[in-house]
């Protein structure tokens, strides 16, 4: 991810990543397996990968849609039966 475009962007204040939680990235209340922010690997479309703190809200949302993100595509467990098959 690149954030460049982000933290350039007037009133933008700070831009956090999994990186910047202390302690453990997990809001899972039973399994503890839903993380904060995407770490590493994307687990579903709309996932929280970062978080853009500026003056305004619409600010903090224009400032977002700036970020870089490359992401490598991966096949897609969809079904138990793949999850089986992928040991997942």
């Amino acid at each position: 991810m690149n954030f460049d475009a982000v933290r350039a962007t007037p009133g933008v204040v700070a831009v956090f990543t999994a990186e910047d939680i202390p302690g453990v990235n997990d809001c899972g209340p039973i399994i503890h397996d839903d993380p904060v922010l995407a770490q590493d690997i994307v687990q579903f479309v709309g996932q929280p990968m970062f978080i853009v703190v500026a003056t305004s809200h619409d600010i903090a949302r224009l400032a977002a849609r700036r970020a870089t993100v490359e992401f490598e595509d991966l096949v897609p467990v969809l079904t138990p039966a793949d999850a089986r098959r992928a040991e997942s």
